[in-house]
């Protein structure tokens, strides 16, 4: 079966009329307490109903119904308690605003719709909190009742990313499973989209979400639902109302909050500053974002699927899940890129608005035969390790249907190539079996690239690919075998297993195994180096392999890991220290005064010399030039890169000499000066600090959006590492969790 290059979007049959999703936009006029509240325009759940007639439980959504990576599955972690009632406490209650609603046909039925606030309590047991609510989270509910009962309930969050950049991934991941998917899917580790959702080709989807979900607060919807016992009052329109509701309140809220007092004081001079110098507002504290995973409940789907083989369950929930995708767009939310996440912006002249949602995008389908029988199912889901189980049981069944994709998965990198030299030779370049792909869409190269096996990729780029047209093929998600193994180098770069928490591990990588660069070298078509090349050409190629293996995005990284965004703070930083604290080396107190959160580093002993010693004080400064004009260069300030460049110095006196020999060892010198300037480059860092003005401001002269940016842009602790310098962030915040579990024996590693 021939690969296409590019799969072709799947695409839905209407479900709505687009004059429906105007009424989500907010209104400027607010119901008052107890005015009765009356929906007006297109009722968008009756719509659905076209759709799904003779399912009327299909009005019960939640988040996430399905983990791409580990395949088809029910939710059924940290779903919420749907039976909101009043027991709740109501000291947890806040902003309560109550109003009646009657849904237009139904004048003899008069909802009472109740939206208040909740803040979260910090959650303990993971990060060691100490019960203080959470300043960036926010709750937001929606209550539906009739005949005072509570029939139907809603539950987004109110996120200020702002609070949490540095650890955006972590915070989120600590409040909810929903939060985390939300999180882990779709946005980088600093908060900010996907890169491959704005412009890759295929993943960007329609390209119409970019750079402006990056900054704001975020809405996200995690679960909308009618109950099953009030069934009959599903497909009134209520969901619509109370999602409606808590966008209109929670924009009501940020129009009226012109203060800056949920704001830090460097995020207020930060806004400030930058209102200041480009006389508009930061719209990184003021643009709302909605987002939601649509999903389903498991415990509204139990009764259907009861008694049902793996496969009518997942059939049906497929169903479910596509009924709540349905209703959020009727809503206008639209798909960001090729992602399962659906966002609403209140802009209302963003492009998503001129997207129908019959024509919104469609990620392409797996055309691949259902590879699983239903016994064979029930084996996977009833092993302890299930994805293992999974790959297991596929690599059996592939030995017949797909005897070449077997033996790329299970077979040894050099037998493989035997394997495939034998078929070559017996079938031929125009076998079909080439081109075949498994599920996923995965050709040959996408699995052997994948299984980092670099010699039998080197024999496909060298003997089939070109002819095969393998390289170029794309799989179900929109990647080449290229794209795919960077994709997959770049998860396993950025998130781990911890027991069974998900972990952000980003700042613990050190590079991507050697086996999986000489892949992506030979899927790169990059010669192999040898000794008759010249030596610019070696110097080239070995750059071009340290960038991969750094996982480079821009191809200018010095040493395949300092990218021009972070050279330019990193000299900045170093040049700002030197000229500061300069002017004070004469008086040795001012001196002291200015540079005491910079010599956090030197060793004790020559601190101590600092306050005597002038020659001491200039040559400590002097070094943090050194640092700056090696980066100025495109050199790496390594130890041995530092000394070089102070050896060509012709200095005197010769102040910069004393201070690296003093005390007879260049141990902690060069150091010292280091983790300063990465310190000070971390906590100003936009994305780390989340609050400086570093980049948008203080530097606006450099116009940062002209330097190159890349996927190495804030990695701090991973350059230190390849610099030498200590890694101020070995582990996981959850490691030392475990660890403390481990030694009180709840935790089994073994």
């Amino acid at each position: 079966m021939d690969q296409p290059s590019a799969p072709a979007p799947k695409r839905k049959a209407a479900v709505v009329d687009t004059e429906s999703e105007a009424d989500i936009r907010p209104s400027t006029k607010k119901p008052k307490p107890n005015q009765t509240y009356v929906e007006d325009g297109h009722d968008s759940s009756s719509v659905l109903e076209s759709e799904s007639d003779d399912d009327e439980d299909d009005m019960s959504f939640s988040n996430d119904s399905e983990d791409e990576d580990l395949g088809f599955g029910f939710m059924d972690e940290d779903e919420e308690d749907e039976d909101e009632d009043e027991d709740d406490e109501e000291d947890m209650k806040q902003d309560v605003e109550e109003s009646q609603h009657v849904v237009p046909g139904h004048p003899d039925k008069i909802f009472q719709l109740k939206i208040f606030t909740t803040k979260p309590v910090e959650e303990l047991f993971i990060f060691g909190g100490d019960g203080e609510r959470k300043k960036w989270l926010l709750d937001y509910h929606a209550q539906i009742k009739y005949d005072g009962k509570v029939i139907g309930h809603t539950h987004a969050r109110r996120i200020y990313r702002e609070f949490v950049r540095a650890n955006f991934w972590q915070e989120m991941d600590g409040v909810s499973q929903d939060m985390s998917n939300l999180a882990y899917r779709i946005f980088n580790r600093y908060g900010c989209l996907l890169e491959e959702l704005k412009s890759h080709p295929v993943r960007k989807g329609s390209g119409v979400w970019g750079n402006e979900l990056d900054f704001g607060p975020i809405l996200h919807f995690e679960n909308v639902h009618i109950y099953r016992e009030a069934a009959e009052f599903r497909r009134l329109g209520l969901g619509t109302t109370m999602v409606k509701a808590i966008i209109q309140k929670v924009q009501k809220k940020l129009e009226d909050n012109k203060s800056d007092k949920d704001l830090t004081q460097e995020q207020t001079e930060s806004k400030e500053m930058f209102e200041g110098l480009f006389g508009v507002p930061d719209p990184k504290f003021s643009k709302l974002h909605c987002l939601t995973l649509p999903g389903w409940l498991t415990r509204d789907l139990e009764p259907e699927i009861k008694d049902k083989n793996p496969s009518q369950q997942r059939e049906i929930c497929v169903k479910a899940a596509e009924t709540a995708e349905a209703f959020f767009k009727s809503l206008g939310f639209r798909r960001v890129g090729a992602s399962s996440c659906l966002a609403f912006s209140l802009d209302p002249q963003h492009p998503s608005h001129l997207i129908a949602p019959v024509d919104d995008y469609e990620p392409s389908e797996d055309t691949f035969v259902e590879e699983f029988t239903d016994a064979e199912r029930a084996e996977i889901k009833a092993a302890f390790k299930k994805h293992e189980k999974e790959e297991e049981i596929f690599a059996k069944k592939l030995a017949t249907i797909l005897p070449l994709h077997h033996a790329a998965i299970i077979q040894a990198d050099i037998d493989c190539v035997d394997t495939f030299s034998t078929h070559l030779a017996k079938n031929g370049v125009n076998s079909t079996d080439w081109k075949a792909v498994q599920k996923g869409g995965n050709n040959l190269l996408h699995v052997v690239a994948s299984k980092h096996k670099p010699l039998t990729t080197t024999w496909l780029m060298e003997n089939i690919a070109d002819s095969a047209g393998l390289s170029t093929a794309r799989n179900v998600k929109g990647y080449t075998p290229f794209e795919n193994l960077n994709s997959e180098l770049d998860v396993k770069r950025t998130r781990a297993y911890r027991g069974m928490r998900l972990c952000d591990v980003s700042d613990q990588f050190i590079g991507h195994p050697e086996e999986a660069v000489q892949c992506l070298a030979a899927l790169s078509k990059l010669p192999t180096i040898n000794s008759t090349l010249p030596s610019v050409t070696v110097k080239r190629m070995v750059d071009h392999r340290s960038r991969l293996k750094f996982g480079c995005t821009c191809g200018d990284c010095i040493e395949g890991f300092i990218s021009p965004r972070m050279k330019a703070a990193l000299v900045y930083q170093a040049e700002k220290t030197q000229e500061l604290t300069s002017e004070w080396v004469e008086d040795a107190d001012m001196w002291w005064f200015a540079m005491k959160d910079h010599i956090e580093h030197v060793p004790e002993p020559i601190k101590q010399n600092f306050e005597t010693n002038k020659s001491l004080r200039q040559g400590f400064v002097n070094t943090f030039n050194l640092v700056a004009s090696c980066l100025k260069r495109n050199i790496a300030p390594t130890r041995t890169n530092l000394i070089a460049k102070f050896e060509e110095l012709s200095e005197w006196p010769p102040v910069t000499r004393n201070y690296l020999q003093v005390k007879g060892t260049l141990d902690g010198k060069f150091e010292a000066v280091l983790l300063d300037i990465f310190k000070s480059a971390e906590d100003h860092g936009e994305m780390t600090c989340g609050s400086s003005p570093y980049f948008r401001a203080m530097c606006g002269a450099l116009d940062v959006d002209t330097v190159k940016a890349c996927r190495n842009d804030d990695e701090f602790c991973m350059v230190m590492v390849a610099l030498g310098l200590p890694n101020p962030n070995p582990t996981t915040p959850f490691d030392y969790v475990l660890e403390n579990q481990a030694m009180m024996g709840q935790v089994d590693f073994s």
